[in-house]
């Protein structure tokens, strides 16, 4: 007996719960880091700190947006799509805006001595595939990822 379209999630679901958790944790890990010890800091330059304190509200919204989608699509709820696809674009726009201050400081010069523009890297690359993905996924499995409220 096949089950309904109810019960069934679509391929792919659980990794696409572990990424919006994996991307709450993750924001959560390095913006402690960055005000409490700043290991993951790649310079110690004026510019590069007030760079990037200008992102913790906006990454805080993503981190805050990841969340509810992960709850709301394990609650089958059409909201767990939207907060997704919010977290996806927020992904994105950090990835984007890292990638050109980098490029434009010469930050990916500091290659591969340099252990916290190796993370950085890490994490541009991260933000550009997660966000994409997410709003790929999520929009092509759309309907199946929620029950109708009505």
């Amino acid at each position: 007996m096949q089950k309904s379209n109810q019960q069934t999630r679509p391929k792919g679901f659980y990794g696409i719960v572990f990424l919006l958790l994996i991307t709450s944790v993750l924001i959560t890990v390095y913006w402690s880091d960055f005000f409490i010890n700043g290991d993951l800091n790649v310079t110690k330059d004026r510019s590069y700190l007030d760079f990037e304190k200008s992102f913790p509200l906006a990454d805080g919204w993503t981190a805050l947006a990841s969340l509810l989608s992960l709850v709301g699509l394990l609650r089958r709820k059409h909201w767990g799509v939207l907060f997704g696809i919010i977290t996806g674009a927020g992904l994105l726009m950090t990835g984007m805006m890292d990638v050109l201050y980098n490029l434009n400081m010469g930050n990916y010069l500091l290659l591969p001595t340099n252990v916290p523009m190796i993370v950085e890297l890490i994490l541009n690359l991260l933000c550009l595939s997660m966000g994409t993905l997410l709003i790929v996924y999520l929009w092509r499995n759309r309907m199946e990822l929620y029950v109708s409220d009505s």
